[in-house]
């Protein structure tokens, strides 16, 4: 594969749950990618299953992800199932290793395991595919798309979503670190510190009513160690432009099964 020009090797259907396997294969791809001189990300797939102690063994050994759950479906059960799964991983992703919870499901769609000549639009409503866009890009999750890309000309939402810089810089900063829960008893808010001092906020309704989330600074400094002494200046992401000054606590309101991202910058 290095001699190829190979970037990326994914390892398919390894034998689900195989502990022993999955430790010698991720050991001994990883020694061939590192002696062949050429770097290739090895993505595990289908074999890990729900065990955190494996996971965190094949990103010591040298793996640079490993999938978490079987294929996903462009359907809000698939999609948030996924999510909920990748919050028992949450504190090994980053520093180089992504838990991955599937590809994208937007844009234009395909039958997952086949040879595929038509497409449909993705059936996640658009607050849905916020909701996956701002999960995987805070988690951070590998950001993978797997649509038929010469019918996005003219999708503007799905055009407009995926080129979100913002949206993107999240996904890539630059520390590396987890993101976290900020309740250890609720999936809702996610939070991350990122290179510039500020911190992303995710804000998750796994439930179809509308919510309103009460979000404290005093907790994201606890979480985090990014302090707010005089407030935060909160800028939505999606949007690309700042939408308040808070202090204390502010409520985000979301509608059924909405997901988004915020920038909380300190103000100084």
């Amino acid at each position: 594969f290095s001699e190829w020009g190979f970037d990326f090797m994914k390892w398919d259907w390894l034998l689900y749950g195989n502990v022993t396997l999955t430790k010698e294969l991720t050991k001994s791809l990883t020694q061939a990618s590192s002696s062949s001189g050429r770097s290739i990300v090895l993505s595990l797939s289908n074999n890990v299953g729900h065990n955190h102690e494996l996971m965190q063994s094949v990103k010591d050994i040298g793996a640079s992800m490993a999938r978490i759950t079987t294929d996903i479906s462009d359907n809000w059960f698939s999609m948030s199932s996924a999510a909920s799964e990748a919050l028992y991983f949450i504190d090994i992703a980053g520093n180089g290793f992504y838990p991955d919870p599937d590809m994208l499901q937007i844009g234009y769609i395909g039958t997952p395991n086949g040879l595929n000549t038509k497409f449909h639009k993705t059936h996640l409503a658009k607050v849905e595919q916020y909701f996956q866009l701002s999960f995987w890009a805070i988690y951070p999750a590998p950001m993978i798309l797997s649509c038929d890309l010469s019918q996005l000309d003219g999708d503007d939402f799905t055009m407009g979503s995926l080129k979100n810089r913002e949206v993107i810089l999240i996904n890539q900063d630059s520390l590396g670190i987890p993101s976290k829960k900020l309740k250890d008893n609720s999936d809702d808010v996610i939070v991350r510190e990122l290179d510039d001092g500020s911190v992303a906020l995710g804000v998750f309704n796994f439930v179809i009513m509308e919510r309103n989330l009460n979000i404290y600074l005093a907790d994201i400094e606890k979480v985090t160690g990014v302090k707010f002494p005089k407030g935060a200046t909160l800028r939505s992401v999606w949007e690309q432009k700042d939408v308040g000054v808070v202090d204390g606590n502010f409520t985000i309101t979301l509608e059924g099964h909405q997901g988004l991202l915020y920038k909380l910058i300190p103000i100084v």
